[in-house]
């Protein structure tokens, strides 16, 4: 917030700070591999009946459902009621439901996949929903972090566009606080979206390594080359696209109590970050191509 554009000074926080967070991010990665092994029944039925696989509660999306419509009753009123008070009632409910944004995104996926599977035309959409019904946590680890975020900046870009309109311009700090804002939201969101295409090519990779004797078989049994290539697509762009996209219009759907006219430029941007960041993860799969050709590859390899 200084009137002048960013440099890299300003994201420099010294080799110190970055070695400490290179051992917390190792840390907590050993922690959570340690949690989820523990869920793990090692035992020969346990791991071929899968017992954990596929179990998502439905708890998350409807308490998530009942503050949004509490929300969308109260906001306007709490909002009247004093700044103290309104700004209070505002973060209480946007914190609570990013808190459940995890369990509505994985429980979505997971119903994304079955409604696939179900009404699916081609056995492209039938693979590719049963993989994301199968295991939605794996689909959404790819991804939910930028959606996410996307649920932040489809609460503050539309509203910080608002105020820009509504305020009085001769304020210049007021200004330059709200562009830093934006420039700051927007910042964040592209450095997610980075991480997130790199998230979503290293699942990927993992999830042709897991699935290589499904590759082999389908290979053996004449299915076209391109044949999980399709699949994968499906797999990646459908909840991609409904995830990020849908974030932001909840962000957006959660800052309508808010909201005078006036906003829709900030409606244009963030959607429009969207349906980059979609673009950006769909790309970013296809890192998978060379893998799933050595597979195949090995594949002719053997029947020689």
């Amino acid at each position: 917030f200084q009137g002048r554009p960013m440099g890299a000074s300003e994201m420099w926080v010294g080799v110190v700070a970055l070695l400490v967070e290179g051992l917390a991010m190792i840390l907590l990665a050993a922690l959570s591999s340690w949690l989820a092994m523990r869920k793990v029944a090692i035992t020969p039925l346990g791991v071929a009946r899968r017992s954990q696989a596929g179990r998502v509660s439905a708890v998350g999306p409807v308490l998530g459902l009942v503050l949004l419509v509490l929300w969308l009753s109260v906001g306007t009123l709490a909002m009247n009621l004093g700044t103290a008070i309104g700004m209070a009632v505002f973060m209480g409910f946007m914190g609570a439901i990013f808190l459940i944004v995890n369990l509505v995104g994985v429980w979505s996926i997971s119903l994304m996949g079955r409604i696939m599977a179900r009404a699916s035309r081609t056995p492209q959409m039938m693979v590719a929903g049963r993989r994301m019904a199968d295991d939605p946590r794996a689909v959404w680890r790819s991804f939910g972090a930028v959606a996410l975020v996307g649920f932040l900046v489809g609460i503050m870009y539309p509203a910080s566009d608002a105020i820009s309109m509504s305020g009085d311009r001769t304020d210049e700090i007021a200004l330059i606080v709200i562009g830093d804002i934006n420039r700051g939201m927007l910042l964040t969101f592209a450095i997610t979206l980075a991480l997130g295409a790199v998230s979503t090519a290293v699942n990927q990779s993992i999830r042709v390594l897991d699935s290589a004797d499904q590759v082999r078989a389908l290979s053996y049994m004449g299915s076209p080359r391109g044949f999980m290539d399709r699949s994968r697509r499906l797999e990646v762009a459908i909840p991609a696209f409904v995830m990020i996209v849908g974030s932001m219009l909840l962000g957006m759907v959660f800052m309508s109590p808010m909201l005078a006219a006036g906003a829709g430029k900030g409606f244009l941007i963030a959607l429009a970050s969207a349906i980059v960041g979609v673009i950006l993860i769909v790309v970013a799969s296809e890192a998978t191509v060379p893998l799933r050709r050595r597979i195949l590859a090995s594949v002719r390899e053997g029947r020689q």
